[in-house]
């Protein structure tokens, strides 16, 4: 084996029609157009659509609502109501359009700031072969361009093994707190019925989104593993956090294979979860847990940001003995799927942390909530791998959980599968 290196201190409906036009022949056409425009005029498409419009759903026009001369007809205070009713909508479509502009215009800056990086890149170093991807994006064939080795896979039932004898000796989060089976054992039979519960209620009541669905399955096991850690150490659970933006120095690697081409890498992104547990004193930290926690609130929140929020409490993100973190991926299930073919995302997530801030070893999960693969990515001392690869990476096979089999088999299958979150959030680095 390798060696490991040391850890360092919903689009608007589209107007269908100027209708008002075909429904008043005895009108001339100016006739027309004034009583459309003073009706309610359009500010979002500049015509004078607004109110007497049909909506198109699925390719066909719907009903056509009466139009406002016909609604004054009959009477005053219908009138007045249905222009109030028509102009709030219209404003707030009309602000959620702004607020899209908005949010288009920012991806917008920050791809066109990232392609003027990556083309004066270019230009400054014609030699070396330089790509700019998202997590998302990325392929097993990208392991060569970031150095990555072959990942090694372990048989699920030899990794669950690991995993238990590892919980039976115990498993230290910090000096004097200690997770075990016989800690572990007590919390499970408390909270397992509740959870069993929760997932065959989601599983059966959300429709047909697999994606939202398994997140909320996912959320079951990941809060629960929250509240495992309370009072046990200070753990910090994130979702949807921005490891790396391509406006704010993306994050690059490196890689050059012996007498090779040097490939330099952006990669850009956010996390679906990301657990972060400090090995300080609770009584010393959660006053800075309390502010991370205020400040995760913003969406402007990044992997850089939170580094810097950390500093005051001592708890470094570039250090693996006073931060652990494991990130989590939620993927949906599909035709030829396979958990393995989005190990490589979370693998250049786990890279891009590591080139971040320092970590030497990252954990991860990759999950549908049904189907659950654990993972480590390490930094490997430069020179020790005879391919002149810079990170290892370990996996478990997917493990299983059947959630309308024999209620006996689906305890047992969750068991495994939270006992071994709970030990990759508890002490990853020991691998």
């Amino acid at each position: 084996m390798s060696t490991p290196a040391t850890s360092s201190n919903t689009p608007l409906a589209k107007p269908y029609g100027d209708i008002s036009q075909s429904q008043q022949p005895g009108q001339t056409k100016r006739a027309r157009e004034s009583e459309s425009a003073a009706a309610h005029p359009c500010a979002t498409c500049g015509c004078n659509c607004s109110g007497t419009t049909r909506a198109v759903e699925g390719g066909k026009p719907g009903k056509r609502p009466r139009l406002f001369s016909e609604r004054a007809a009959m009477g005053g205070d219908e009138a007045k109501d249905a222009i109030q009713t028509f102009t709030t909508i219209h404003d707030l479509l009309e602000a959620a359009n702004a607020e899209e502009t908005i949010h288009i215009q920012k991806e917008v800056k920050t791809l066109l700031e990232s392609l003027k990086h990556i083309s004066q890149l270019k230009e400054e170093h014609p030699n070396d072969d330089i790509k700019a991807i998202s997590f998302s994006n990325l392929k097993k064939k990208d392991y060569l361009r970031l150095g990555v080795a072959p990942p090694i896979v372990a048989e699920a039932d030899v990794a669950h093994l690991f995993v238990a004898a590892k919980l039976a000796d115990g498993v230290t989060i910090r000096p004097g707190v200690v997770l075990d089976l016989n800690v572990i054992e007590p919390f499970w039979n408390q909270h397992y019925p509740e959870m069993l519960k929760t997932i065959q209620r989601v599983r059966k009541d959300t429709g047909n989104s697999p994606e939202a669905q398994a997140r909320i399955v996912i959320d079951q096991y990941a809060l629960t593993n929250m509240e495992l850690l309370e009072n046990r150490a200070i753990a910090l659970f994130f979702t949807e956090l921005t490891l790396s933006r391509g406006d704010n120095g993306p994050a690059e690697i490196m890689f050059r294979k012996p007498g090779g081409t040097l490939h330099r890498t952006f990669v850009t992104g956010r996390a679906d979860y990301l657990f972060l547990i400090s090995l300080l004193d609770p009584n010393r930290g959660n006053a800075y847990k309390i502010e991370i926690q205020r400040q995760g609130r913003d969406a402007s929140l990044t992997l850089l940001t939170l580094q810097k929020l950390l500093k005051g409490s001592r708890a470094d993100l570039r250090d693996s003995n006073t931060m652990r973190m494991i990130i989590m991926e939620a993927k949906k299930e599909g035709e030829g799927f396979s958990l393995a073919d989005h190990m490589p995302q979370v693998v250049g997530e786990c890279i891009s942390i590591m080139t971040t801030v320092r970590q030497a070893c990252v954990a991860w999960c990759l999950t549908t909530g049904e189907a659950w693969v654990f993972g480590i990515t390490r930094t490997l001392v430069p020179g020790t791998h005879p391919a002149g690869h810079l990170y290892d990476v370990y996996a478990t096979e997917t493990m299983w959980v059947k959630y309308d089999g024999p209620q006996a088999d689906t305890e047992d299958q969750m068991k495994k599968v939270f006992s071994s979150l709970a030990y990759w959030v508890g002490s990853p680095v020991s691998l």
